[in-house]
């Protein structure tokens, strides 16, 4: 019965079919119980607490609100992703969606050392291997569950390795949001270092930004950029790029071959230059703009800039501007509603902001200066992203080791957590 993902389980324990530690809970929901929030990171909530913690908005199911299944405490939900990320423990009592499974354990198990179980990594890929046939989206069922192996240790065992994780993790857990907060004190400094480079301090009003330096000209946008209006010309490009914008780093992807593509697909498509601005008209705030270091094609959705030539700017220069958050804030408000409810900066909107330019020599070394902090920064956030994966991967191999019994928890319980 011993599954691959139990190889190095303590000879000692039994193993054993879900069926003899969990049944399925079929109980309708009642008119009290709070509807319930199924999630791979933060476990099961109340619906109202985890949209105040992630921020989210989370649709209500009010045609199906008497339709629902009856959680209470300890029980586990298997919901509709959890072949990606295992099954999720709850400590409330409350309701879920019909199309999730809910499962209570036997009174002769400890729930807190299942939580752990069911979400260590070697029982999520045997989960993901059960049910490979599985559509994405559809919810994994009780049956499917039950032909996944699970460890059973002596009941103290339990306890004794539940305690355990859950103050080791915790601990863990908190070291990497430590260094999380670490990475946007990171990125908090770097926008007001960008923000002042760029903007100087003085007493003239620009309005999105407040003041600028008594040095910067205020200048419309339309009269140092202008828009490529060159379209697609496979002789002289052959790529097909993407932006995408990760914590503020800008990257392009080359999306493909030109001649793969009908040409009907990307008559539309704009020209990128090497150097030129390229702009998100419809997503500016999440950082989709930067300057292409490529040649190719982009989606009419982008704007591509270039500056015109009697301008006497630096187009590295301008390209800051488009990173200051304020200034993104700002382009947002020039856009207007679409049919599909998204919004679109118009160009003749967006010409007519105002950026703060200074002279030609104090625009390099604005240049200079913010480039070499941001590389400074792009280095740092990688450091703690190093770090960050490497207690990442340290928990998730000690809940594989806990779980199995491969070491006793017991002798392990000193064992601090590395920073």
């Amino acid at each position: 019965m011993k599954a691959d993902w139990l190889a190095g389980v303590n000879p000692m324990w039994d193993v054993c079919r879900p069926r003899a530690i969990f049944t399925e809970r079929r109980e309708s929901s009642g008119p009290l119980d709070v509807h319930l929030t199924p999630s791979q990171t933060l476990g099961v909530l109340p619906q109202e607490e985890y949209m105040e913690v992630t921020g989210s908005k989370v649709v209500l199911n009010l045609t199906g609100a008497d339709n629902m299944k009856h959680v209470e405490p300890d029980d586990f939900v298997i919901h509709l992703r959890s072949f990606q990320g295992g099954i999720e423990h709850s400590r409330y009592r409350g309701k879920v969606s019909n199309a999730y499974t809910v499962m209570t354990p036997v009174a002769s198990v400890e729930p807190r050392y299942f939580r752990w179980v069911l979400k260590s990594p070697g029982f999520i890929q045997e989960l993901r291997t059960t049910t490979e046939q599985l559509r994405d989206g559809q919810s994994i069922k009780f049956e499917q569950f039950a032909d996944v192996a699970l460890p059973l240790p002596p009941l103290e065992d339990q306890r004794r390795i539940a305690d355990f994780l859950d103050d080791q993790v915790a601990r863990i857990d908190e070291v990497i949001a430590a260094r999380q907060g670490e990475y946007l004190l990171i990125n908090e400094w770097f926008d007001g270092v960008l923000r002042e480079s760029v903007l100087g301090v003085g007493r003239q009003n620009l309005g999105w930004s407040g003041t600028v330096g008594d040095d910067r000209a205020l200048r419309p946008i339309g009269s140092v950029l202008q828009m490529r209006s060159e379209k697609n010309d496979p002789i002289s490009v052959t790529q097909i790029l993407s932006l995408t914008a990760a914590r503020g780093v800008i990257r392009y992807e080359d999306k493909g071959d030109i001649g793969n593509r009908a040409s009907e697909d990307i008559s539309r498509y704009s020209i990128v230059r090497k150097g030129d601005i390229v702009l998100n008209s419809m997503n500016v705030i999440i950082g989709s703009v930067g300057m292409s270091p490529y040649e190719g094609v982009l989606s009419p959705v982008y704007y591509v800039l270039y500056p015109l030539a009697t301008a006497d700017v630096e187009i590295e220069f301008v390209a800051l501007h488009f990173r200051i958050r304020e200034f993104q804030r700002q382009l947002i408000k020039l856009g207007y509603g679409i049919l599909d409810h998204r919004m679109r900066i118009p160009w003749v909107n967006l010409k007519a902001e105002r950026i703060a330019v200074p002279n030609r020599e104090t625009q390099r070394q604005v240049i200079s200066r913010v480039s070499a902090l941001d590389e400074e920064r792009i280095s740092a956030l990688a450091m703690i992203d190093r770090g960050s994966e490497a207690l990442s991967e340290y928990k998730r191999s000690l809940i594989s080791a806990a779980v199995s019994g491969e070491f006793d928890v017991s002798a392990a319980s000193g064992r601090g957590v590395p920073v």
